[in-house]
């Protein structure tokens, strides 16, 4: 037998070996990769939801101060102090 018969014997021999080794190295990265990406999406997901979370007691908060802003007394405070409106006279009153 020749030298490049011998070798070509090994590499029959080991090839399929070789291959589920390449085959498990390549598989087991794709699950560490995975597993990286698992964790970064939980990151951003938790991210979301606290983005979430605050927005909603700010849209409470906005929503109990435009009740507050509205209220009629406040209304009227508003009108008279800031704006310098008062009541209409009975003569500028215009009936149909």
């Amino acid at each position: 037998m020749t030298d490049v018969q011998v070798k070509a014997m090994g590499a029959q021999r080991y090839g399929p070996v070789l291959l589920l080794i390449a085959l498990t190295a390549i598989l087991g990265g794709g699950q560490v990769w995975l597993a990286h990406v698992r964790i970064e999406n939980n990151r951003t997901i938790q991210s979301v939801r606290a983005d979430i979370e605050s927005a909603r007691q700010n849209i409470q908060k906005l929503r109990l101060e435009l009740s507050s802003m509205t209220r009629p007394e406040n209304l009227k405070s508003v009108a008279r102090k800031k704006l310098g409106m008062q009541a209409p006279l009975p003569m500028q009153v215009v009936r149909p």
